[in-house]
């Protein structure tokens, strides 16, 4: 990781149930969102399923973005990648929500509970 306006860091990244792996260097003024799109349309790899309603990014056992607003912070902002940047290159397990899974977590959302318990 580099100091500085335009610094960087380089992440290895781990795709789950693949054997696939990609070095990148990206800077660390991009948000979460910008980048968990950019592996996507560029570095997605053939061998795995296309059909991707969103990435869940993990590093040190942590999760990087998430959803809604937590995908707009920028890289910067994960304190977990600059920690374990001074280590060497952090490796950033990529994680994919299929489409299918995705709706069916939304719909369970919306539903609301039919419980009337009450506590006495």
């Amino acid at each position: 990781m580099e100091n500085g306006i335009d610094s960087k860091v380089k992440v290895k990244l781990v795709f789950a149930n693949d054997d696939n792996t990609l070095e990148l260097t990206l800077p660390l003024s991009q948000h979460v969102k910008d980048f968990k799109q950019d592996i996507l349309e560029n570095h997605w790899p053939q061998t795995l399923p296309q059909d991707v309603a969103r990435l869940r990014l993990f590093a040190g056992g942590k999760e990087i973005g998430g959803k809604d607003g937590a995908d707009n912070q920028r890289l910067s902002e994960m304190k977990i990648l600059a920690d374990l940047a001074k280590m060497g290159i952090p490796a950033v397990h990529v994680q994919p929500v299929p489409k299918a899974i995705a709706v069916a977590v939304d719909s369970r959302k919306k539903q609301g509970s039919a419980c009337s318990c009450s506590l006495m």
